[in-house]
């Protein structure tokens, strides 16, 4: 009986030995799956940091090219102005236009001739108007006269600034307004510091060859402009 009971107990004990190497060997091949998987997995994470290192240096080699290009477009601006909100005439060519330009160098006592404008025409904008008028002069000079010329006639003729009305154009008075001629990172940048300054009660802002400056006081130093983060950096002063 002991022999048979024995014989039953080693049948049952092989079998268990059996399933303990048949586990083993899955343990093994389980194993290697992950050495595999975790080598796999360094060499992705190592693949996705120089993917990160590059695309920060691109993005920084992008951001370079944008500010180089923003210079040009302001440089190539240099000489420019835009008289926004004159309404478009039927008949209108560039002898028109600098027709009106030279009547609004006459309101404000800043008299053009032919040879001081390189050249006049129509700026479509993103909403379909064709309000704005880009004038390029020959030389900066006439221009930054020309601007502030314009601004010392508002401050002068505070209860009839310049309008269609002074231009001899048909219709209500309308408000003419003369500033320099912006890119549109420039152009965007001015709205938000006009808005900043309604919203904080700053003192004023203006721009200077393509530059957005804003000041809190009459008294206080002049703040560059040259992106969006300037102003929310100046909220929490």
């Amino acid at each position: 009986m002991f022999a048979s009971f024995e014989a039953q107990q080693n049948t049952k004990l092989e079998k268990v030995m059996e399933s303990l190497l048949t586990i083993k060997d899955q343990n093994h091949e389980i194993q290697k799956s992950m050495n595999f998987l975790s080598s796999k997995y360094d060499e992705m994470l190592e693949k996705l940091h120089n993917l990160e290192n590059k695309n920060k240096s691109y993005e920084q080699k992008i951001e370079s090219l944008e500010i180089k290009i923003e210079q040009l477009e302001r440089n190539s601006r240099s000489s420019s102005i835009e008289i926004r909100n004159i309404p478009k005439l039927e008949t209108e060519n560039k002898l028109v236009l600098r027709t009106l330009v030279q009547r609004v160098g006459d309101v404000i006592d800043q008299p053009l001739s032919n040879s001081d404008l390189q050249d006049v025409y129509r700026l479509k904008t993103k909403n379909g108007t064709k309000n704005h008028i880009v004038v390029n002069f020959t030389s900066t000079l006439y221009k930054d006269d020309f601007i502030k010329q314009c601004r010392n006639y508002n401050k002068k003729n505070r209860d009839n600034k310049l309008n269609t009305s002074h231009l001899q154009l048909p219709g209500p008075p309308k408000p003419v307004y003369v500033d320099e001629s912006l890119t549109n990172l420039g152009r965007r940048l001015a709205y938000l510091a006009r808005q900043f300054v309604v919203d904080n009660n700053y003192h004023s802002t203006w721009n200077s060859y393509g530059k957005i400056f804003i000041e809190k006081t009459q008294d206080s130093s002049a703040l560059r402009i040259d992106c969006e983060h300037d102003l929310k950096k100046l909220i929490n002063k």
